[in-house]
């Protein structure tokens, strides 16, 4: 997994959410209800993707969350400090 600069934590490892939980985790704010989904390659999980419910509805992604083969992967997300993403949920 990759390192994002951030300005509270330093090198800190990636979370991939959408715009709307992006937006919320850099104004320090608490995130709301969002889902988790997992993207796999062969049968093992590669990266993990969270989505607020207006971009689950927008997006089509199903619900409830099921892991997405490596050909879904290509959804549109923000790295965000995983430490800072973890605070926001937190809250």
């Amino acid at each position: 997994m990759g390192k994002i600069l951030c300005e509270r934590h330093g090198g800190s490892p990636i979370a991939f959410v959408c715009d709307h939980l992006a937006a919320e985790v850099c104004a320090q704010r608490a995130v709301g209800p969002h889902a988790e989904y997992v993207v796999e390659l062969d049968g093992r999980e590669i990266l993990r993707h969270q989505y607020c419910p207006a971009c689950v509805e927008r997006l089509g992604l199903p619900t409830p969350p099921r892991p997405l083969n490596f050909e879904e992967r290509d959804l549109p997300a923000s790295p965000v400090c995983a430490r800072c993403y973890r605070d926001a949920v937190g809250r």
